[in-house]
């Protein structure tokens, strides 16, 4: 009931009255996105072909007009390779939202840690660009082309994935 309730007020809070135009210094910025990808990782034993679905959610908060820095969550459940694994990461990321009307392009940068299974962590830097469709007072719809690159001790993971999302804001 609880988790009913707080989504209720995210929900009141972010599609209020009086809401902030986008990209303007202070407004926040609450999104997320879902993607079906494939990356390869390297490994001792060659090279694994990886099949994911992605859930991302994402909050921010302009600096200034156009500067935004957030954080970003990944939930991932991948299979490849005889193998499957529910992996997590977080990221910091510093974002520049272009101006525009109704249509918004951005690009967008990200450094953070993965877990991938139970057995190893990863240290990522990525970068994202696309564009954000204003759909309505206070709703972005997100697409997107995500690249992030991390290694560990035994292998390295490249990953390029289509994201495509919405985002709400005040």
């Amino acid at each position: 009931m609880r988790k009913v309730l707080f989504i209720g007020f995210l929900f009141a809070y972010f599609c209020g009255t009086g809401l902030a135009e986008y990209r303007k210094k202070g407004t926040i910025e609450l999104g997320g996105g879902l993607s079906v990808g494939m990356y390869e990782t390297i490994t001792p034993l060659g090279t694994v072909s990886v099949e994911r679905d992605v859930i991302t959610p994402e909050l921010g908060y302009f600096l200034a007009d156009g500067f935004k820095l957030g954080g970003l969550l990944v939930f991932e459940s991948a299979h490849g390779g005889g193998l499957s694994s529910e992996n997590g990461s977080i990221y910091l990321t510093g974002s520049y939202i272009f101006n525009a009307s109704t249509c918004y392009p951005f690009l967008q940068t990200m450094i953070g840690m993965a877990n991938i299974g139970d057995s190893f962590e990863t240290m990522d830097v990525g970068i994202e660009g696309g564009l954000k469709l204003r759909m309505g007072e206070s709703s972005l719809l997100n697409i997107g082309l995500r690249f992030l690159s991390g290694s560990a001790e035994s292998f390295d993971k490249m990953d390029t994935v289509l994201i495509a999302g919405f985002t709400i804001f005040r």
